[in-house]
């Protein structure tokens, strides 16, 4: 399939005659934009097309974004781009707001299955689950259909993205129920849960530990976790160890040494191995360039 135009395309509730929906956008680009703190007033997917990036949620906590994967966010959590940027990546995304007054109107779902899907959603989010091939399709699709609209301008356009948001819902439902039945959901949430917990209180939990605490052998763990997240456990792990390490060295003046074993990492040249692959730089090359500027820094 070609590859979306590049640019940044945003059509939104209103031009669609649509109160279930606050936007539907999407974003090509090849370098690194900033992404600050922010939050909607209704449950926003997320489509990964190409490129990867993390949505940080504070507190330790942050949602994968894998190419080929959703994420989903709640109504009103605060959240931004890893090092408030979004990398270069093809992205979708899609604000709804089930609860709004006449939300069914020109939507693929009645009142009473909007209250039904808005429950499920809370039960569900925060998420990554892995896009069917079906799901990735019509995103891309539904990408095409927003460009169309902000270039062309018509009423058919329009029309090609309700139709294209259609199908992305309802899609979009069928991959995280079929997720949840099929037992990944809680178990992958809770182990992500339970990671951003122990990594904040210092500690170095096994996979094999955070498997049998989901109730989970480590095999079946591993390859649920992977599939739901794109990520292996044990590099979601220490993705979170690492970033921790990256906020202490920005906020203060602890030693490297220390930010190291308080992280998890058995020395400093650990932390830098580790910290290096990750970022591109060591954690004093970071220190450094946080202080030039006296703000944390993103890495381009």
């Amino acid at each position: 399939m070609p590859r979306l135009p590049a640019g940044r395309f945003v059509v939104g509730g209103r031009d669609l005659a649509m109160p279930l929906v606050e936007q539907c956008g999407y974003l090509a680009r090849k370098d690194t934009q900033p992404l600050p703190r922010h939050r909607h007033d209704g449950f926003e997917f997320t489509y990964a097309l190409r490129g990867a990036n993390v949505w940080d949620l504070g507190d330790g906590e942050s949602v994968p974004l894998a190419g080929g994967h959703l994420a989903v966010l709640p109504p009103g959590v605060d959240h931004h781009g890893e090092d408030a940027v979004i990398r270069p990546m093809d992205l979708l995304w899609l604000v709804i707001r089930p609860q709004a007054r006449g939300a069914s109107r020109h939507a693929p779902f009645t009142a009473t299955e909007l209250r039904q899907l808005a429950a499920r959603l809370r039960s569900a989010a925060p998420a990554s689950v892995a896009m069917s091939d079906r799901l990735w399709e019509a995103a891309q699709e539904l990408a095409r259909a927003v460009h169309a609209a902000q270039t062309v301008g018509n009423h058919l356009a329009l029309a090609r993205v309700r139709a294209g948001m259609a199908t992305v819902l309802v899609e979009s439902v069928r991959v995280i129920e079929r997720r949840e039945d099929g037992g990944a959901g809680p178990a992958v949430l809770g182990a992500q849960r339970a990671m951003a917990r122990a990594v904040a209180a210092g500690d170095t939990p096994s996979v094999a530990a955070i498997a049998a605490a989901v109730g989970l052998r480590a095999s079946r763990f591993h390859a649920l976790f992977r599939a739901a997240t794109g990520f292996a456990p044990a590099a979601y792990l220490m993705h979170l160890r690492c970033a921790r390490a990256r906020r202490l060295l920005a906020s203060g003046d602890t030693s490297v040494t220390a930010i190291a074993h308080g992280c998890g990492f058995a020395s400093s040249q650990h932390l830098a191995r580790c910290f290096r692959r990750e970022y591109g730089m060591t954690p004093s090359g970071y220190r450094r360039r946080c202080r030039q500027t006296d703000e944390p820094q993103a890495f381009h």
